[in-house]
């Protein structure tokens, strides 16, 4: 057997073994269970863009498991924010396009923000873990 310092290489088995304790739900996102492998390189490579970019790690771990895979151009552009609830950022979306400020004072009262809230989440967009993304983008 022979043994180097980044883990060893029994070359009986002819391979090298990595032994890693990687915790979180970005290393969760890089956890193959159909296969119970780990998927290093794609967990580095996202690792990296987050230190890069500045994104936060538990978004972009949202937004894999959201959308299947890591591409950096589609997060930054689906991730909207966080936000305590989606009906959170349903009224930060009506507050910034000023949807309300066209419908009179008098009749604003009237208008459903947990309906408006459910019907932008059924087609447009997409909320997990408190971060919201834009399906359509």
């Amino acid at each position: 057997m022979s043994y180097h310092s980044k883990g060893f290489t029994c070359d009986e088995f002819g391979g090298d073994i990595l032994v890693a304790d990687i915790e979180g739900s970005l290393a969760r996102c890089c956890y193959s269970s159909s296969f119970d492998l780990f998927d290093l390189d794609r967990f580095i490579e996202v690792q990296e863009d987050i230190i890069r970019h500045g994104f936060d790690s538990e978004a972009v771990a949202a937004f894999i498991g959201w959308y299947g895979s890591w591409s950096r151009d589609s997060f930054e552009s689906a991730y909207m924010g966080s936000y305590d609830s989606e009906e959170d950022f349903a009224q930060q979306y009506l507050d910034d396009s000023g949807t309300l400020d066209q419908i009179p004072e008098s009749l604003r009262y009237y208008f459903d923000v947990e309906r408006f809230t459910r019907d932008l989440f059924m087609d447009g967009y997409y909320y997990d873990s408190g971060f919201v993304f834009c399906t359509n983008c």
